[in-house]
Order: C-alpha cells, then sequence, then structure tokens
C-alpha cells in the first residue's frame, strides 16, 4: 500500500492510526522517487505546532503534499478535525525537492533505518529527528519525526525518570534531550 504514493486515503488511514498509538511521533511522511511527497503531521504534539501551522483548536491533523512540476512543486494544506474532515485547503509554489532532504538520501543509499542528527524541522522551526527506511525494491522512502521536546517530556515521565535524572546525547556528547527539560 505505501509504495502506491498516489493512494492518499490509505496512507492517511495508516498514518493517524499510527500516530494515535505513538504520542511522541509529530509526523509521518513518504517521499517518492518522482519526488512526490505526503506527510500527515499530529497538530496535538505541541501547542507550539498548532500555532506554527496556523491550525485551528478543532483542527487535529495536517496533512502536507507536494506535486513536483516543470515550472516547480506546488506544496498543499490540508487541515482536518478528528473525523478526517477537510477544514481548510490552500496551496502554494514551492522549491522543496524531496531528493535533496538528509533523511531521503540516507534511507536510499541503505537497506537498513536510518537516523539523522537533531535538526530543525522545515514547517515547524523546532529540533528533532528523523527515522527512515527505503520501502524494498522502490524509490520511497517512509519517514517519522520526532521533535525534541517531545523525547523531553518522553524521558520526564516518572516511569522512565523515577531514580534520577535522563539524558540523550549525540555522539560527539551534546545534550539532545533531557528528563529535566521537556
Amino acid at each position: 500500500v505505501l509504495r502506491d504514493h498516489a493512494n492518499e486515503e490509505a496512507h492517511l488511514e495508516i498514518f493517524t492510526n499510527v500516530l494515535l498509538k505513538n504520542p511522541l511521533y509529530y509526523g509521518i511522511y513518504l517521499g517518492a522517487g518522482d519526488g512526490g511527497f505526503f506527510e500527515v503531521i499530529n497538530l496535538n504534539t505541541s501547542e507550539a505546532a498548532r500555532k506554527k501551522l496556523h491550525a485551528l483548536p478543532t483542527d487535529r491533523w495536517l496533512i502536507i503534499t507536494v506535486r513536483p512540476g516543470e515550472n516547480g512543486g506546488v506544496r498543499h494544506y490540508r487541515y482536518l478535525d478528528e473525523n478526517l474532515q477537510v477544514r481548510l485547503s490552500r496551496s502554494e509554489p514551492t522549491d522543496f525537492d524531496v531528493h535533496s532532504r538528509p533523511w531521503y538520501l540516507s534511507a536510499s543509499a541503505s537497506d537498513d533505518v536510518q537516523y539523522t542528527e537533531p535538526y530543525i524541522f522545515a514547517q515547524l522551526g523546532a529540533p528533532g529527528r528523523t527515522l527512515s527506511k527505503r520501502l524494498r525494491d522502490s524509490g520511497t522512502v517512509v519517514a517519522i519525526d520526532m521533535t525534541m521536546a517531545t523525547i523531553s517530556e518522553f524521558l520526564s515521565e516518572p516511569t522512565i525518570s523515577k531514580y534520577g535524572d535522563v539524558y540523550l546525547f549525540t555522539a560527539d556528547g551534546q545534550v539532545m534531550a533531557s528528563s529535566l527539560n521537556p
């Protein structure tokens, strides 16, 4: 189902179910070999996400799609409620190229799951990490974003940090997330 990047209804159902079960995930998306892009964002991840993405309190999900074209791409935004009903749609030109994104490049060149170093998410303007994996025998990559803020919130839960402080470090010793700083 995921290889057929035109099947957005099926992707929406799968992605919203995964996001509901995993509150650490900010968004899930597909980058296709033809340059197409489909993303579902969990607007309940944080109020900062809701504000930055211009979502109303009744908006539950944001779908972002990019369709490449001869004269540049078009980015479409669809704001959905909890019943997956569209409240607002809008479009804008974009120079977004899925093939230039680090998560796409690393996953395309490997059969293993790839993890990015923390970086600033373009839509959100907040730091996070991406896990990505190329779908077998295809040019399509599926990816999951997690913000560092939601990771820190998770680490601060009593079941995780009950007996002390918890830190996640980068390979060079930088603190990525901490139970002290949700």
